[in-house]
């Protein structure tokens, strides 16, 4: 547990009074710990919608659809609730050991007043604990989630420090290093995930390269890649496991709204993004990367020209466009490497012809799908055709319930024509 507290190691606790709010605060996170555990068991995925703010929630997404397919951690997640439990339980009886001897000993008591650092405190009431890092994403992306404010759509906006500091009992100052710090590891642990992908994926030595130099920090210390390159990486993976891709797009009309939802998979035998016109979405139990948008159109019948248009492009074609026009990075002092991320690298390898070369046609690449995003309506400027809003995973029956899919699923709505076989993008590399 002790990755998942916001001290350093050497951090003093200085009375018996600190010493019990230690284990008190470290009472609740193992609980938050726990909790987050079993609703991965529970395959509650939504409750792993991280509340970050630094434009990665495409990689978490992808990273707990990754996690619910791995068998082996899959088999570890039931013996680890099980130690959470007695972790906690542990914990809980320390808290009212501690509270018993404060209570019994009003003067001076060497045991209680003894300075000791945190590493010693846990050491010496034998509450170390080993958590992977995996465990860590899991811990961090729960709590991230559940204690998070919603803007008017019901995505995630930003931290509610006022329910972490009434539900830990804690300062306003602490709430935030704890939400703050629990930002910090997960933006890492998110773009240490894409460098692995990266290394098991990529052969282009060149490209891992100039990827690492990407990599930035902004003004709160959290980890960052540029958003266009990313979301190739991740789609690459996506396609490699044939994996299946859910738009949510929500159509408002001045008189009503409907939510219609489409499911795309790659064939392994042709390659191409197919849309999956025979599987009933609203009883699949697969899980699924779900990108959400919204769009305006004039009535409930051009819905149906909507589609249309949607459908002129490939599913990996519209995400590579959305991913060029969002900013690249958050939180940056230096607003324009949102522009163009690849100024910074380009300065590094100044004097490397090759990587220079590559570090060209990156920018060419992107810069097309950025001015295509504008032009077909995947900009906040230009929403009409598909503007993606949010990024996050979950199982596909869940999303599709109140939706038009079982229209589009028995052909009631969508004519034959618009269920043919989508031609997939090839993602560059």
């Amino acid at each position: 547990m002790w990755s998942l507290l916001p001290f350093k190691p050497d951090r003093l606790l200085l009375s018996r009074k600190e010493k019990l709010s230690f284990l008190q605060l470290l009472q609740k996170l193992s609980q938050e710990a726990t909790a987050a555990i079993d609703a991965f068991l529970s395959r509650d995925f939504q409750l792993f919608d991280a509340q970050v703010g630094d434009t990665s929630c495409h990689i978490r997404a992808y990273k707990i659809s990754f996690l619910a397919r791995d068998v082996t951690f899959l088999n570890s997640l039931s013996d680890k609730y099980q130690e959470m439990k007695l972790y906690y339980s542990k914990v809980s009886q320390k808290v009212e050991e501690y509270q018993l001897k404060i209570n019994m000993s009003s003067s001076r008591c060497k045991i209680l007043d003894v300075r000791e650092s945190v590493s010693s405190f846990l050491e010496n009431n034998e509450l170390m604990l080993f958590l992977s890092m995996d465990y860590q994403f899991l811990v961090t992306s729960y709590f991230l989630k559940k204690y998070c404010v919603y803007d008017q759509d019901g995505f995630p906006m930003s931290i509610d420090y006022d329910l972490v500091k009434s539900t830990f009992c804690v300062t306003t100052k602490l709430s935030q290093r704890i939400a703050n710090y629990y930002q910090r590891i997960l933006s890492q642990l998110s773009c240490d995930f894409i460098f692995s992908l990266l290394t098991d994926y990529s052969e282009n030595e060149n490209y891992a390269d100039i990827l690492k130099n990407l990599f930035l920090q902004d003004d709160r210390e959290r980890s960052l890649l540029p958003c266009y390159e990313v979301f190739k990486i991740l789609l690459l993976n996506m396609l490699s496991f044939s994996l299946p891709i859910m738009f949510s797009i929500h159509c408002f009309w001045p008189s009503g709204s409907s939510k219609i939802v489409f499911l795309f998979k790659r064939n392994p035998s042709t390659g191409a993004m197919e849309l999956q016109t025979n599987v009933d979405l609203l009883k699949c139990s697969e899980v699924s990367v779900i990108f959400k948008t919204h769009v305006n159109l004039s009535d409930e019948s051009s819905i149906f020209e909507y589609v249309q248009r949607l459908f002129q492009y490939s599913p990996l074609d519209l995400i590579l466009k959305n991913a060029a026009i969002h900013p690249q990075y958050t939180g940056l002092a230096k607003t324009e490497l949102n522009l163009n991320p690849y100024e910074h690298a380009r300065f590094i390898f100044k004097n490397v012809k090759d990587r220079c070369k590559l570090i060209n046609a990156m920018e060419q690449e992107f810069f097309h799908f950025k001015h295509e995003a504008e032009r077909i309506g995947c900009s906040k400027n230009n929403n009409s055709l598909f503007a993606i809003r949010h990024v996050f995973c979950d199982v596909i029956k869940n999303e599709a319930a109140n939706s038009r899919c079982y229209l589009i699923y028995n052909n009631r709505y969508i004519n034959d024509e618009l269920v043919s076989h989508l031609s997939s993008q090839p993602v560059a590399s």
